[in-house]
């Protein structure tokens, strides 16, 4: 009678067992994080998501951006997924494009595109690329990029110049590259600060 039990028991505990292991590989193999990214409803909810992770984010509070969008980039989709970086996308506000066509983006992630030597651009010693350009959609973009470290960041904006004269145009583009480079150097001295 003893065996019986004992052989019972070791069945219960092998299934429970296998039961347990399924669901451990289960959790970890679920995409909990679609498109390697986690969502933040607001950029104070941004900040508190990227506390562990040293990055730097921009004061976006001279920004009224319509329509925002906060996310943290994640380098996996599972469970065990780490914080890599942070996206903000959001419309630039009427005061500067009249038409509501214009975006702002300011993206930070480890995984880096440009080669940052010798160039002719720099603030505090960092290099910056700077590119501007009218995609064939009639779009003006300008970006700056720059490294810090193990991060790459990529700020820019976009916006139509459908309808608009060069006087405007030229006047945007100098306000969004302002803009631009307020934010840029706005990371780069939080960066020295915490070099000091």
């Amino acid at each position: 009678m003893k065996k019986r039990i004992s052989i019972k028991w070791i069945i219960l505990i092998v299934v429970l067992a296998l039961v347990v292991a399924f669901a451990i590989k289960l959790l970890f193999a679920f995409p909990f994080y679609d498109g390697f990214q986690k969502t933040a409803d607001s950029y104070e909810e941004l900040q508190s998501k990227l506390k562990s992770v040293p990055v730097f984010l921009p004061d976006l509070s001279g920004f009224t951006l319509q329509n925002a969008e906060y996310r943290v980039l994640m380098d996996g989709r599972d469970i065990r997924a780490n914080k890599i970086g942070y996206e903000v996308t959001g419309d630039l506000p009427k005061s500067i494009v009249e038409d509501g066509s214009g975006i702002l983006s300011l993206r930070c992630t480890t995984e880096k595109s440009g080669i940052y030597r010798n160039l002719p651009d720099t603030y505090r010693e960092i290099p910056i690329i700077i590119r501007d350009d009218i995609t064939a959609s009639s779009d003006q973009y300008i970006c700056w990029e720059f490294a810090l470290g193990k991060y790459e960041y990529s700020f820019s904006t976009y916006y139509s110049i459908d309808g608009i004269d060069e006087e405007t145009n030229a006047a945007l583009y100098e306000t969004c590259s302002q803009q631009l480079q307020a934010l840029t150097e706005q990371v780069i001295d939080q960066y020295w600060d915490t070099q000091k």
